[in-house]
């Protein structure tokens, strides 16, 4: 069980990821951003599908 635990590597911008091949998993990864208001993200997606969930805040 303690291998599902995963700690944040920072408090700001991207503060997870966690692969697919990281976690064993066979296809689906995840990332974390935490952002300040009006801040963007950008990520090279290539023939990946993604979805975007707010976690918290508004948009």
């Amino acid at each position: 069980m303690s291998s599902l635990l995963r700690k944040p590597f920072g408090t700001h911008g991207k503060v997870h990821e966690i692969t697919a091949q990281s976690a064993g998993w066979r296809y689906v990864g995840f990332s974390l951003y935490r952002l300040r208001e009006g801040e963007r993200i950008g990520e090279v997606t290539g023939s990946n599908e993604i979805i975007l969930v707010m976690v918290e805040g508004k948009a």
